[in-house]
């Protein structure tokens, strides 16, 4: 609570947030954002995603949300927490919506390719990072957009351009009761 108390005060004393370079908002559905009641960091703003009804693309911060997860910290066990999480959110949307987990492709070999399944998963280009691949991604999709991650920039960034942004804390915490 501390932590989201002093994000928020930070964030009311900078400028706000600019997009990715070149990256304009794409068409976002009108008045789709979190309600004021409904906070990012809590489980509740996943239910709420679920409960908009609205067919829209789920954007994460694969590692960020990996690693936020009690485990082994290296790069294959990290994707394969997250995975089984997501491939849940899918399965819990009724297939509405779109799931893509962004790695950063820096972070060490893919030991071995993602099983298929309903979560497309995306490794960002050499040299580049998964936060900006996310946020031009975000940039770029016409509908309503989430992106998860416990990143503050990533998720300012993404409000920049129109999605609405959850915290990784708030899926981990909606994963462990469902």
């Amino acid at each position: 609570a501390l932590a989201a108390r002093l994000d928020l005060l930070e964030a009311m004393s900078r400028p706000p947030a600019r997009a990715a370079e070149g990256a304009e908002p794409a068409r976002v559905a009108a008045g789709w954002k979190l309600p004021p009641q409904v906070h990012p960091d809590r489980k509740e703003a996943i239910d709420w995603l679920l409960g908009s009804g609205e067919p829209a693309t789920v954007l994460v911060d694969g590692y960020n949300l990996g690693y936020a997860m009690p485990g082994d910290q290296s790069p294959g066990p990290a994707r394969s927490r997250v995975l089984p999480v997501l491939s849940r959110l899918h399965t819990m949307a009724n297939g509405r919506f779109r799931v893509v987990a962004v790695f950063d492709s820096d972070l060490g070999p893919v030991e071995s390719p993602p099983t298929p399944g309903p979560v497309k998963v995306v490794f960002s280009d050499a040299g580049e990072i998964a936060d900006d691949r996310i946020v031009r991604a975000a940039a770029a999709i016409d509908g309503p957009v989430a992106v998860v991650s416990n990143d503050r920039l990533v998720r300012e960034r993404s409000e920049a351009v129109g999605a609405v942004a959850v915290w990784s804390k708030s899926l981990i915490d909606w994963a462990s009761t469902r």
